[in-house]
Parts: C-alpha cells; structure tokens; sequence
C-alpha cells in the first residue's frame, strides 16, 4: 500500500514539476503543493 501511494505523490510531482517549467504555476505555488504532499509521506511512513 505504501508502494503505491509513493507512485501517486511521485507523479504528482512530475505534474507539477511539467506545470512549473510551462510557466502554469510559480515557484511558490510549485512549494506548497510538494511540500504538502512530501510531509504526507512522512506521515503515512510512520502509520504504514
């Protein structure tokens, strides 16, 4: 389950990181979204 959620937040990021370089998003809003979703790793690292 870990496994598969790591794949979701890493394609997440690879969105994002698509979305930044197209100018679609700024640098802070780039921030926000992948820090929220590497803290929820963390998170689920310490439930799973």
């Amino acid at each position: 389950m870990r496994e598969e959620l790591v794949d979701i937040v890493e394609d997440f990021i690879k969105l994002c990181d698509k979305l930044l370089e197209s100018g679609k998003i700024d640098n802070k809003m780039y921030d926000e979204l992948t820090q929220k979703k590497v803290e929820f790793l963390k998170d689920t690292k310490r439930v799973i």
